[in-house]
């Protein structure tokens, strides 16, 4: 009896095995990249009159990234786990990936809760990993930049001329090189992609008015402009770390909560009872 519980078990988790390994992967690649990669500097060039990346240096975040770190996990796996357990679920469970083929000895409920913190890990993981490598492509300069350089007076005397990031003062390396960071937004795609899909998440399965779920999109409107008036990103920034996490939502969405056909659910179901 035992034995046929674990097959059974791991002939469930196996479905999985390729989701929890790109979680993986894509967490690999976003730690990496964040805190042992640098951007590309060697060919930047930028000229001193130009007011694009001009704006004065702020310190004083109104939301930095560690409360970012929060904002975008914290609720999220608090309200999907509260929900799962608690919350007045629909009936779209039974149509969604793997309910025909879960053991029995696992409810409906714990099945969904699987899939959900699933498709939000991978969701923010990816969405980090797509974000990071991008930000060190591009390379591109920060509204604070100059603020950020420090150039040196006696080396930067023609106003005119193009400069690289020798003629920069700034002791702090990280401060330097985190103002060739500027395209996409991390706050915008994170927030996007971890707010978004809990509204969705809540509008699809959970029942109950949608005003409710309203705070998941007045966040993150909050959080893109306060990068603006941080002078941390150009607004082409924001919107295209925004759209980020919005396709990774709708890609991960589609892979792991769209629901199937029932009848499809239903001729699945009996070819595992062959």
């Amino acid at each position: 009896m035992q034995q046929t519980k674990r097959h059974e078990f791991l002939k469930y988790i196996y479905q999985f095995i390729v989701y929890y390994s790109l979680i993986a992967f894509s967490f690999a690649i976003f730690a990496t990249t964040e805190f042992y990669s640098t951007p590309r500097y060697q060919d930047k060039k930028f000229q001193l009159t130009n007011k694009h990346i001009s704006k004065s240096y702020v310190s004083n975040e109104v939301i930095s990234g560690k409360q970012l770190l929060v904002l975008c996990t914290i609720p999220g796996l608090l309200i999907i786990v509260l929900q799962c357990f608690f919350g007045n679920l629909s009936n779209q469970l039974k149509f969604t990936k793997g309910e025909n083929l879960k053991p029995y000895f696992i409810s409906k409920k714990l099945h969904f809760l699987h899939l959900s913190l699933i498709a939000f890990v991978l969701i923010l993981n990816l969405n980090g990993a797509v974000t990071n490598v991008l930000k060190l492509v591009i390379g591109n300069l920060r509204p604070d930049f100059i603020a950020r350089c420090m150039p040196d007076p006696n080396l930067t005397t023609d106003l005119n001329v193009w400069y690289n990031l020798q003629v920069c003062t700034q002791p702090n390396k990280a401060i330097l090189f985190e103002g060739l960071k500027s395209t996409p937004s991390g706050h915008s795609s994170f927030v996007t992609c971890s707010l978004g899909f809990l509204y969705f998440w809540q509008k699809k399965f959970i029942n109950g008015p949608n005003w409710r779920n309203l705070w998941c999109i007045i966040i993150p409107i909050i959080v893109m402009v306060s990068r603006l008036t941080d002078h941390r990103h150009h607004w082409y920034d924001v919107l295209f770390g925004s759209s980020i996490g919005g396709l990774v939502i709708y890609i991960c969405w589609s892979r792991l909560l769209k629901p199937i056909d029932p009848y499809e659910a239903e001729n699945q179901e009996m070819e595992t009872m062959v």
